[in-house]
């Protein structure tokens, strides 16, 4: 009898107890709270926890939501001729455990300004994303097959302090695939330095093929006033010739594969300092006619225009496979490279939707380039890396370009890219485009 008595006493506060319960909301003060309170404490353990990887050097893998959809249907093979109309510029930053294809610490030929692992950067998350084209795949970079396609060739890049990143990536991708270090040297002993503008020759001597770099910012010619200019005008102390090729171009005219690249120095940020008074007071000339109120894109249109009759005229293009690259997106914000603009707490892409982009007024040309409207029937393959670069907001140099300290936060580098990094994407681009016009050579 006791015994019935105490089961009974016990289920009913067992039932007081549920009612209890059922009684606390979501909305009752307490618990609202409470739940707030675990929410913020789950967002800051999430934290530490990414915290102490990077400090151990894990790396950290990116949640399956944040990673492109892999269950879109078989996709085509770009190098094959179901790929032929894939547009390859169009898809999205993938996260990839495979990459990067090559690390910083065993490429000796980075410039030590592109080397941000090695010089304190503690992500190393901006080294681990691929390019997905969305129709089709992109052939796997291999070094060495590259190099046996190379053999007896010469590979140029030719442009800016950019299409120099471009160079350098191209030459740790190579030399990755080299077992004799010794056997990749610059044939006049030239050391990679930021300061350095001239001409940079990299021979792969168990190839007998070189990866060479010219100086060549505007790629057209720039130069004092001629002889017939109209040189009273104390501004003008020297010009753009936008109608004459760089006349190092000679060197570049016989190259088998041929990389151009020009934009970094057209900005508008540039030019102010170009024109300045204080610097060269640089401005536009064609012909013999100093151009004082030429508009930046009317210049630059022109300076295309003698790029690509220069391709036509001058270029055998049985024997020279041309590569033009299109302007690469910088990313300062609250300011420019000299006045405050930074990048360094950047540390995704842009995943997702397209980010709206603030180019300079005269890159739409280079899109009329891709349309044939500049050179019908064009001899050349544009590199389009505008918009997947305009994505990585996240692989500038930013503040880690020094080898003995951080940079200043007020003096970033929001405009070169570390390497490895995003400019491995564009070789690899140009490494399959290479490949697709060698199969159609066949």
């Amino acid at each position: 009898m006791a015994k019935n008595e105490r089961q009974e006493e016990e289920t009913t506060q067992f039932v007081d107890s549920g009612n209890n319960l059922k009684r606390l909301s979501l909305y009752d003060p307490p618990v609202a709270v409470l739940g707030i309170f675990l929410i913020i404490l789950s967002v800051i353990l999430c934290f530490i926890y990414l915290d102490y990887s990077e400090a151990l050097g894990a790396v950290y893998r990116v949640p399956n939501w944040l990673q492109f959809p892999n269950d879109m249907g078989r996709r085509l093979d770009f190098l094959k001729e179901e790929g032929n109309g894939c547009d390859v510029f169009d898809g999205e930053w993938v996260w990839d455990e495979d990459y990067p294809l090559y690390l910083s610490k065993d490429c000796t030929f980075i410039e030590q300004s592109f080397n941000c692992i090695q010089n304190g950067r503690p992500d190393v998350r901006f080294t681990k994303w691929r390019w997905q084209p969305r129709e089709c795949d992109l052939p796997r970079f291999d070094g060495k097959l590259l190099l046996e396609k190379l053999r007896n060739k010469r590979v140029v890049f030719a442009g800016d302090s950019l299409g120099r990143n471009q160079w350098e990536s191209m030459l740790c991708l190579l030399a990755s695939a080299v077992a004799e270090k010794d056997s990749v040297y610059e044939v006049n002993g030239s050391l990679i330095r930021k300061q350095r503008q001239g001409t940079l020759v990299f021979k792969f001597q168990g190839y007998n093929c070189t990866l060479e770099f010219y100086w060549s910012p505007y790629l057209v010619h720039l130069d004092q006033p001629s002889s017939g200019a109209p040189t009273s005008n104390k501004k003008v102390r020297s010009t753009l010739k936008l109608d004459l090729l760089d006349p190092i171009s000679r060197k570049w005219r016989d190259a088998d594969v041929l990389v151009l690249n020009s934009g970094h120095w057209w900005t508008s940020h540039m030019f102010e300092q170009l024109f300045s008074l204080t610097h060269r007071g640089l401005h536009f000339q064609v012909g013999q006619e100093v151009k004082m109120n030429m508009s930046m894109e009317e210049a630059y249109r022109k300076s295309m225009e003698t790029v690509m009759q220069w391709i036509k005229n001058e270029v055998n293009t049985n024997k020279t496979q041309i590569f033009f690259r299109t302007y690469e997106p910088r990313h300062f914000l609250f300011g420019e490279w000299n006045t405050g603009g930074r990048c360094n707490e950047e540390k995704l892409p842009e995943l997702g939707a397209a980010p709206v982009l603030s180019l300079p007024l005269w890159t739409h040309i280079q899109f009329e380039l891709a349309a044939n409207k500049i050179l019908p029937n064009r001899t050349y393959d544009l590199l389009n890396i505008t918009e997947m670069s305009a994505r990585r907001k996240d692989g500038h140099m930013s503040v880690y370009y020094l080898a003995s300290h951080r940079a200043p936060m007020k003096r970033q580098d929001c405009s070169h890219w570390c390497l490895p990094g995003v400019p491995d994407s564009w070789n690899e681009l140009l490494y399959a485009f290479f490949l697709k016009h060698q199969a159609t050579r066949l």
